[in-house]
């Protein structure tokens, strides 16, 4: 009671206004990022910490933008520092800066304005396109497939990444075969996805990249059952002249649009079938020899889809052999009845297995009453055909050829060129002794007569 004399005074000192710390009264703070980079790229998150000065305590944060005004309130860590994220753009890439506040006797005092921090952001780079060579719907185990990064005109890559997603997973595929912008791939079933790639460049130090292409998508299947080639004659070995045809079939219930005949590769004809197609190759020359195959295409969104080549098929040809020689005995070409006759057919060059024929007047001659003997000199094989006792019917053209055993089959040589015998009868013959008998008497007895005359008429 003793005080009640002072409320009056106390109640006079309520009625003055409350003094307040004037603003910017609480020291500055300090602005500061995380990461601190060179530059930033566009949609990068980045982290504004306001810092009050050491032993300066805040209750709020206030970070703000030179061209966007107030961009949020900040959250005080664990530190005692303000901290947002944001993700820079293009059009915030401006001049920030922060405050804190803390409260006072019911009242909220705020500091001065932190230092400024300009943050440079670069434009993304735009995206490359993503190809694939060669483009099919699908491909089969064991094809090759390149996957090509390409910056747009008047970009410049110094490098390329590509990445391949299987599901939600995304990953840095590393190939093998890698250049610069492309890399190459053997489709496997494991290699089925989606790719896309980037490029990248340095610019102030930090490396670029570009947005990421549109993607491409590589589906894989089971390599398909091979087609068939055959060969119409198959011989280990042709000549020259002769006439093939090589034949292409589909695997049964193939949908097939067209077959593709290759040699060496090349390819050689590409004719439309349903479930063949024939490649003749008719009085071949040498540079038709070599390894032949096939394969056929069908539909398959809207392309056309290779399939497994066929196994090759060899095709070996030699040129068409050198006739042989054909030898009378005797050489007049005329022979009388009765006696004897023999033919020798000589090859132009020694084999390991050649066999001869004769033929008169076009026919082969099967032995009977003749023989033949074989025989070889170091350099060219013979056959000797003999005739013991030769017959009217003997007369007529001879011929002869060889033939040679190539790598199992046998080759027949061209004939030799013709030899004309001539059988004489032999009452002929024995028309012609006396005959020559007689002249050779006649002549005989002129002569003595003449000399018998001129020895008597001179004496």
């Amino acid at each position: 009671m003793k005080f009640i004399f002072l409320l009056p005074l106390l109640a006079f000192f309520q009625t003055f206004p409350r003094l307040a710390r004037p603003a910017g009264l609480l020291p500055a703070p300090h602005l500061s990022l995380e990461p601190l980079l060179p530059i930033y790229l566009q949609w990068e998150e980045i982290s504004l910490i306001c810092s009050p000065p050491q032993g300066e305590e805040a209750t709020s944060y206030r970070f703000f933008n030179n061209e966007m005004g107030e961009i949020s309130e900040g959250v005080s860590s664990q530190s005692g520092k303000g901290q947002v994220v944001t993700a820079v753009q293009g059009g915030n890439a401006g001049v920030y800066t922060c405050q804190y506040s803390r409260e006072e006797s019911g009242e909220k005092i705020l500091s001065g304005d932190s230092n400024s921090i300009q943050i440079p952001v670069v434009d993304s780079l735009l995206p490359p396109k993503l190809s694939l060579d060669p483009l099919y719907a699908f491909y089969f185990q064991g094809e090759h497939v390149t996957l090509r990064c390409s910056a747009p005109l008047g970009q410049k890559g110094e490098g390329y990444r590509f990445f391949k997603q299987s599901g939600e997973q995304i990953v840095e595929v590393f190939p093998h075969h890698k250049s610069n912008d492309q890399f190459f791939i053997t489709a496997e079933l494991g290699d089925a996805g989606i790719y896309i790639c980037e490029y990248w460049r340095w610019e102030s130090g930090r490396m670029i990249p570009s947005r990421t292409s549109d993607p491409v998508s590589i589906s894989v299947s089971d390599s398909p059952v091979r087609p068939r080639l055959t060969v119409t004659p198959d011989h280990p070995i042709y000549m020259t002249g002769e006439s093939i045809t090589l034949m292409c079939s589909a695997p049964t219930n193939a949908t097939v649009l067209g077959f593709r005949f290759f040699r060496d590769g090349q390819n050689t004809g590409s004719p439309l079938g349903n479930g063949s197609a024939q490649l003749p190759l008719l009085r071949m020359e040498i540079e038709d020899a070599g390894s032949y195959t096939c394969d056929f295409w069908g539909p398959e969104a809207v392309q056309e889809i290779p399939l497994e080549q066929s196994a090759p098929v060899q095709i070996i040809l030699i040129d068409a052999y050198t006739p042989p020689m054909l030898i009378m005995d005797p050489p007049s070409k005329v022979v009388s009845e009765g006696y004897p006759l023999s033919f020798t057919c000589i090859a132009p060059w020694k084999t390991e297995e050649t066999s001869f024929h004769f033929y008169k007047d076009g026919t082969k001659i099967v032995p009977g009453n003749t023989r033949s003997e074989m025989s070889s000199t170091e350099r060219w094989p013979r056959n000797v055909f003999k005739i013991p006792e030769v017959g009217l019917n003997i007369s007529g053209e001879f011929t002869c050829m060889y033939e040679e055993n190539m790598s199992g089959r046998w080759i027949s040589s061209p004939w030799s060129p013709a030899v004309n015998v001539t059988v004489i009868a032999s009452s002929r013959v024995h028309a012609l002794f006396w005959l020559r008998s007689l002249v050779v008497g006649a002549s005989f007895f002129i002569i003595n007569s003449l000399i018998f005359l001129i020895f008597h008429c001179c004496l």
